[in-house]
């Protein structure tokens, strides 16, 4: 009888451990499905995202990148959470005269020549919102 409680025992252990681990590995890839999804999106807009009329791409986007940002967050550990919002409240507050129409094409060129002589670091619509699109696809990394 005793040999019989010691195979029940360790069946029932062993069936705690493969249960746990599966668990484990079904969290994990979960979260690995979260952060591809949330790639692919945000490498869709990154494609999409014009030379010129950023502020039009800028405004027409924001409201679907704001919900993938939320659905992902989900996933995030503490850490990555706090990133992703300080990240998110960033690119919602991207100031109208960073993304001016008037600092794209020929005449962005010359403003980024201006203000290299006058020692200031200039942006192109096009680099803001593109900078934040790369940062933002660093966490699906």
């Amino acid at each position: 009888m005793s040999q019989f409680i010691q195979s029940a025992f360790f069946t029932v252990l062993g069936g705690f451990i493969a249960g746990g681990v599966g668990l484990c590995l079904a969290n994990h890839r979960r979260v690995l499905d979260a952060k591809d999804a949330f790639g692919v999106f945000i490498r869709g807009k990154i494609g999409g995202l014009p030379k010129r009329e950023v502020g039009d791409f800028y405004k027409s986007t924001k409201p679907a990148i704001r919900a993938e940002v939320h659905q992902f967050w989900h996933f995030l550990n503490r850490e990555q959470r706090t990133r992703l919002d300080r990240l998110w409240k960033e690119y919602d507050e991207i100031q109208a005269h960073e993304l001016d129409p008037q600092n794209e094409a020929t005449m962005g060129e010359a403003m980024r020549s201006f203000s290299k002589l006058a020692g200031i670091e200039f942006q192109s619509p096009y680099e803001v919102v593109r900078f934040y699109l790369d940062e933002f696809y660093k966490f699906s990394a």
